[in-house]
């Protein structure tokens, strides 16, 4: 299966102009722990980049690489509830 374009397109225009908007008419203020928060996300998206595109099959994430973004992510639940 594919991700369907619509889906991709609708967050890329969700982060970028919705939340782009919303910072310019009212300027958000980031807590200095969000800095690991952005940073994790960034390392997940290159993770996942890094699978798409460099892993076999091409375009496609397998059961083992989705069991491993969900453990990351329960992993990074587990940090967010601890960290307070």
């Amino acid at each position: 299966r594919r991700i369907s374009g619509n889906a991709v397109g609708s967050n890329i225009f969700n982060i970028f102009l919705v939340i782009g908007l919303t910072g310019a008419i009212v300027p958000v203020p980031l807590d200095h722990r969000s800095n690991t928060d952005i940073l994790f996300m960034i390392g997940c998206t290159l993770l996942l980049f890094g699978l798409m595109f460099f892993g076999a099959p091409k375009y496609a994430l397998g059961r083992r690489e989705g069991i491993g973004f969900v453990s990351l992510y329960v992993m990074y639940l587990v940090f967010a509830a601890w960290r307070g």
